[in-house]
């Protein structure tokens, strides 16, 4: 699971953001694609909603046999086997060291018993059920709405989980699992920080070692590690010490696991090799047993200096793909490092010969492999062991890492490896976000100055990083620092000179925007950490200050990436401040306000998933009182607080978002939403509320058009000319939606971003906008031309490229059916083809015979070629052509020509001699 809250919401740019990287979904098992351009700094956008930015990604599972000795006991997992039969959901805890790796093996055997299952009972729907694992990120996910929208039966595995990183929601879960999936959580947080409802209160499990193995069986596989690791050490020349006396069973019930059984087992063989052992067993055990004391022995005393260089870099990278981690390892050893020691050389996979016991290449079917870590919070323990002894190298990569988080936002991409896709580009930056944030609990003096270069960046990516790591000390029990770096950059007056440097050398825009930007983000991811609705109140102090802000980037930072984040988590809390938020905001600057607000909407619409009572009913209250307090005459040219309340209400409706097929009964209906924003129409004057409110109707229509057709009919006949044209686009983005999800076709086209199938000889069958603009079209006047308007729109959009790409396609399959047939008829006719060929040679040459006059070298030249042009079959019909009609002594004579004119030599006298008389007797006998 992700280390902690990242980036925020990108929205989409446009209509069509979903197809503008195409290409660069292939690593997702689940989700769509998001667009990750830069967000401009002025000016509200007209985008819709869009969720994607936290749509949770998936990627199989694929156990890794050839890391693990094939004696290695497997766990017993009947009574893991036993919850997931009743609950569907178990969330595995304590104090089990190695929980993701049980989480892991329980989820493939389980999809295993499954497809084993429904081949018994002959259920074909339930063959391809498979083991996905969480895709490690730094973003916060949606994994309730990723889960939902899976159609395969499935077992999930949400590693390392924190409670924010589903809002606590444990039923949304379980409810998205439904009769369809299983989910397999693990965390490090006790049982009493996830506040398990009733129903899930047998979800949670902690592992038992008497439980997981037989009786004796860690006892028999410590002693034959043992043994074998002595051999191999006297294999290689090793001289071993006497071993004392040491009570395997009692040791093995204390390791608990078998990776903990290994790691005392080379241990133990290892002090043996010394010339003087010192062995304390309890010690020893204790090195085996916690994974960071573990890490600090093995990286200090076990690896060569080269080695400790590879192992620390690799570890940054800790689940992340292979390729991104040895490109980027590579970029630090040719930069910072080589620059403090010139015999720093190339890293290859080789190198990882003596770190298998801590770090290895996990393969993934059909993707590149991932970096993994034997143990729990690898990058955690790695920087504390070689803080000590490698300070300096571990500032050079920190400085080389932000770098590449600069050059990241920068789309200035000089390697795929590092930046090929915003997924690799996200993670990339999540990891020096984390890098920065455990360096910062080593020293905070050390982060200091790479977090004012990237709060100082052009780009709101580079900012977030600094914003994540910031955040990320609140998840380390580190309040008072988190707080302190706030107010650093907001008024440490030496601070802010370092950044107005930056500011002016990059021409990044102005000091108070990108500090208060940065803070803003800061104040989103901070508040993650908290209880739910319980926030801490210094954050919400500086958040209510910033509200009142007039600053584009400030503004935008609220929208995109802190309100979506904190009102699903705290809306409890932060309902009593939304009026007094929504009151300070400035209407001075109409596009300003539109962001702002509509950042609200978009929270309080990812909040009705988790509170959907508490959210529709407050936005049912909003609008009631909204048009209550409509004034007798309304002033356009001024927003008010009442305007902007109920322009966010209606915002907030069009924004909610219903799980696809575990759906609540409770709050907002897709009807009911529809029906208050047909209201707030039909009664509100104020041209702001209208165009929001209509706006919001646009985003109903998006994405539950079936659910509102009946509702949007008798609205759409209301509605002014303008608001007509915005309807009728987003109906013909949905036909093209429609379209693209029809099956078959003999080619295709892209129409607005949508790939939609296209047929040689017929029509595409009808979508349900294009039969519902049918129904429309027999409707009332008004409706009547809407509808019509609509399919001449339909036409212009999308038919004509159709039918012009049709008429291609039409002319390319003549023009290859033309080309067959003639290909067919000359493979066909060939012997009389041939005929007609050489009958015009014998009129020719009879000419000139009959003139007298004598045979022109090119002209033997032309007629050569033409023979050249003949291939052995049809050389070897003419043969036997003239060959059937007693005629050898002329065949005889072509057999040579044409043997003569096969040689690449230039023509000889002999051959155009041979030639002449050839085509002299084909006149005479012709």
């Amino acid at each position: 699971m992700s280390d902690g809250p990242s980036e925020g919401r990108s929205r989409a740019r446009s209509a069509d953001a979903g197809s503008a990287e195409a290409g660069e979904s292939e690593r997702a098992e689940v989700g769509p694609l998001q667009d990750e351009g830069v967000l401009p700094e002025t000016g509200a956008r007209d985008e819709e909603p869009d969720d994607s930015f936290t749509r949770a990604h998936f990627r199989r599972i694929r156990l890794d046999a050839t890391t693990v000795p094939s004696e290695t006991p497997r766990p017993r997992l009947s009574s893991l086997f036993s919850l997931l039969e009743h609950q569907r959901l178990i969330l595995i805890g304590g104090r089990f060291a190695d929980k993701r790796r049980l989480a892991r093996l329980c989820s493939v055997e389980w999809a295993e018993l499954q497809a084993e299952r429904a081949r018994e009972e002959h259920l074909e729907a339930k063959l391809e059920a498979s083991a996905f694992e969480l895709t490690p990120s730094t973003d916060p996910k949606d994994i309730v709405l990723a889960v939902d929208e899976v159609a395969v039966p499935s077992v999930f595995v949400l590693a390392d989980l924190e409670p924010y990183h589903i809002n606590r929601n444990l039923e949304g879960l379980h409810r998205a699992a439904g009769e369809r999936h299983w989910i397999i959580l693990t965390t490090e947080r006790p049982d009493t920080a996830w506040q398990l409802p009733d129903e899930l209160g047998r979800a949670w499990y902690e592992p038992c070692p008497e439980d997981l193995y037989q009786p004796g069986e860690l006892e028999r596989y410590l002693a034959l590690r043992i043994e074998r690791l002595r051999r191999q050490a006297l294999d290689d020349g090793e001289t071993l010490a006497e071993a004392p006396a040491i009570d395997l069973r009692e040791t093995a019930e204390r390791l608990e696991t078998p990776e903990s059984v290994e790691r005392f087992a080379r241990e133990w063989v290892t002090r043996l090799t010394s010339a003087s052992p010192d062995i304390d067993v309890a010690e020893l055990i204790a090195l085996a047993s916690e994974p960071s004391r573990g890490v600090a022995r093995w990286f200090s005393q076990w690896l060569t200096p080269r080695e400790q260089l590879v192992a620390l870099g690799l570890s940054l990278f800790d689940q992340r793909d292979e390729d991104q981690g040895f490109a980027a390892l590579e970029r630090l050893m040719a930069g910072p490092w080589q620059h403090r020691d010139a015999s720093t050389r190339f890293v290859d996979y080789g190198d990882l010969a003596n770190l298998r016991d801590y770090l290895y290449v996990e393969d993934r079917e059909d993707e590149v492999g991932v970096i993994a870590a034997r143990v729990p919070d690898m990058r955690s323990s790695m920087l504390r062991a070689a803080w000590p002894t490698h300070r300096r190298q571990i500032l050079a990569a920190v400085a080389g890492l932000v770098d590449l988080a600069h050059e990241s936002c920068a789309r200035r991409a000089r390697s795929l490896e590092l930046f090929g896709s915003s997924e690799l580009r996200a993670q990339l930056r999540g990891t020096v976000a984390t890098v920065l944030s455990e360096v910062g609990t080593l020293s905070q003096r050390a982060v200091q100055q790479p977090l004012l270069t990237l709060v100082a960046d052009a780009h709101p990516e580079a900012r977030q990083v600094a914003a994540q790591a910031t955040a990320l000390w609140r998840g380390r029990g580190r309040d008072s620092l988190y707080f302190e770096t706030l107010e650093l950059w907001r008024t440490e007056s030496m601070h802010r000179a370092f950044i107005r440097h930056l500011i002016v050398e990059r021409e990044s825009g102005r000091e108070e925007d990108v500090i208060g930007s940065a803070v803003v983000l800061a104040l989103g991811y901070g508040a993650l950490f908290d209880p739910p609705s319980r926030m801490h109140p210094r954050l919400i102090d500086l958040l209510g200050a910033y509200c009142a802000s007039d600053q584009g980037s400030v503004i935008r930072c609220l929208s995109d990436s802190t309100f979506p984040l904190i009102l699903p988590y705290h809306f409890g809390q932060l309902i009593a401040y939304l009026p007094e938020w929504i009151q300070r905001a400035r209407a001075d600057h109409l596009p300003s306000l539109t962001e702002f607000l509509r950042g609200l909407a978009f929270g309080l619409g990812l909040a009705h998933r988790d509170s959907p009572v508490q959210v529709s009913e407050t936005l049912r209250q909003w609008v009631r009182l909204g048009l209550d307090e409509m004034p007798r005459r309304v002033d356009e040219a001024e927003v008010g607080e009442r305007e902007k309340r109920l322009a966010m209400a209606c915002l907030a409706i069009g924004s909610v978002r219903h799980a696809r097929r575990s759906k609540s009964l409770a709050g907002l209906s897709p009807e009911e939403s529809c029906g208050l924003l047909s209201r707030v129409l039909h009664r509100e004057l104020h041209p702001y509320v209208r165009r929001e409110a209509m706006r919001a109707v646009l985003f109903l229509a998006r994405d539950h058009f079936d659910e509102i057709v009946d509702s949007l009919h008798d609205l759409a006949a209301s509605f002014k000319s303008t608001e007509r044209d915005d309807l009728m686009q987003v109906l013909v983005r949905l036909h093209c939606a429609q379209r693209s999800k029809q099956s078959g076709g003999d080619a295709w086209i892209v129409v607005r971003g949508y790939r939609c199938p296209i047929w040689y000889d017929e029509e595409a069958p009808p979508t349900a906008i294009h039969k519902t603009l049918l129904v429309w079209a027999n409707s009332t006047e008004a409706l009547s031309e809407f509808a019509a308007d609509t399919l001449a729109e339909i036409r212009r959009t999308l038919e004509n490229s159709e039918e012009h790409r049709r008429a291609r396609l039409r002319e390319e399959r003549e023009l290859a059916e033309r080309a067959s047939e003639e290909q067919r008829l000359h493979a066909q006719d060939a012997p009389s083809l041939h005929a007609v060929r050489l009958t015009r040679y014998q009129r020719w040459m009879a000419a000139v015979v009959r003139l007298g006059a004598g045979v022109s070298s090119q002209a033997v030249r032309g007629n050569l070629s033409a023979l050249l042009r003949l291939s052995a079959t049809e050389r070897e019909k003419l043969l036997a052509k003239y060959q059937k009609n007693e005629q050898q002594e002329l065949a005889k004579t072509l057999r040579r020509a044409l043997v003569l004119c096969s040689r690449p030599v230039q023509l000889s006298l002999a051959a155009l001699s041979i030639l002449t008389a050839l085509l002299v007797g084909l006149a005479i006998y012709g």
